[in-house]
């Protein structure tokens, strides 16, 4: 009989220390999924983001680059540079682009506050840059109702490509390193 107890204490402590290392183990693994599956929300959300403010800047920027070829055409077409009055404006429908242009800012806010969320200081930097031309082009015509030279324009198309260029460089950097974070977790 004392055989027998001794055996049915084995089994048990078999039994327990079986259960207590699969509860271990259960408890481990399950914890690691949640966490592999808390990060790939995240990256899927940071991209989301990233998705997001780019197709709400796109808008915006493009009202911008129409705004400045309208004024580059009417050069070529004979409005003089300098002093232009409101009704020379709205017959070149500049004032209908620049009530566009305006229309975009929204999205553009909306999407800079996205931006803040996930840290994208340096792509805010950069379309800041842009935001600020946009803003001078538009004082200039708008506001102090000056066409400006062609030369002056050609100096603000450069300026423009260049903010734009770097916006764009520093969205990729953006991408690429959300991507990176997501081919890390998936080698893991």
């Amino acid at each position: 009989m004392p055989k027998d107890t001794l055996d049915i204490i084995d089994t048990a402590v078999k039994i327990g220390l079986g259960a207590i290392i699969s509860g271990v183990s259960t408890y481990f693994i399950t914890s690691k999924n949640h966490s592999v599956d808390k990060s790939n929300k995240q990256i899927d959300k940071r991209i989301e983001i990233l998705e997001f403010a780019t197709e709400s800047i796109e808008p915006h920027l493009n009202t911008l680059r129409k705004y400045v070829s309208k004024v580059d055409g009417s050069l070529r077409h004979g409005i003089p540079s300098g002093d232009v009055d409101r009704q020379t404006l709205t017959q070149q429908g500049l004032l209908a682009i620049d009530n566009d242009f305006v229309d975009t800012r929204e999205k553009k806010s909306i999407a800079i506050s996205r931006l803040k969320l996930i840290g994208e200081n340096e792509i805010i930097s950069k379309l800041s840059v842009l935001t600020d031309l946009g803003n001078d082009f538009r004082e200039e015509l708008i506001f102090k109702k000056v066409v400006m030279s062609p030369e002056e324009l050609e100096e603000f198309c450069t300026q423009l490509n260049i903010a734009t260029n770097s916006f764009y460089h520093e969205l990729q950097i953006a991408f690429e390193r959300t991507y990176g974070l997501q081919a890390a977790k998936q080698v893991r």
